[in-house]
């Protein structure tokens, strides 16, 4: 439910990058007064899976 080129835009910066550089990298990232974002939702989905 994100922003197509926001989430394109993250796909293209994960692209060759192991999953738990990507989970680091991401966690925490804030949207707004949201306290989460579509970088963050991919790290917890990646923490989800086990990474």
């Amino acid at each position: 439910g994100g922003c197509n080129g926001n989430l394109k835009g993250i796909c293209a910066l994960c692209i060759g990058k192991k999953a738990t550089y990507v989970k680091q990298t991401l966690k925490g990232i804030t949207c707004g007064g949201k306290m989460t974002s579509c970088p963050d939702q991919l790290a917890t989905a990646l923490g989800e899976m086990g990474y």
